[in-house]
């Protein structure tokens, strides 16, 4: 993770299941409520993403919409990218 100043990258790796998301829930509410209001997250690298566990970037995007700040996904291989886009989250991925 990388965070300068209000903008924060984020590199995801291996599988994103249920058990992984609510880890990565908490942390990405961390970084907001610690002033991160711009946030990219690199999907490059992540194998697998359950549809259920997708659901922690709405909620990421939400809380960041309350500050005015942004998401935006990268990276996401073309199964994780129909995933995003399935769940109405394809606006945000640069695939």
């Amino acid at each position: 993770m990388l965070v300068t100043g209000g903008l924060a990258r984020v590199a995801l790796r291996g599988e994103i299941t249920g058990r992984e998301a609510d880890e990565l829930a908490a942390q990405l509410r961390r970084l907001v409520q610690n002033g991160c209001r711009h946030l990219v997250i690199d999907l490059s690298e992540v194998t697998y993403l359950a549809r259920e566990s997708a659901g922690v970037f709405f909620g990421a995007l939400r809380a960041l919409k309350e500050v005015e700040g942004s998401m935006a996904l990268q990276g996401a291989c073309p199964r994780s990218a129909a995933t995003l886009r399935c769940l109405g989250l394809g606006r945000l991925t640069d695939v």
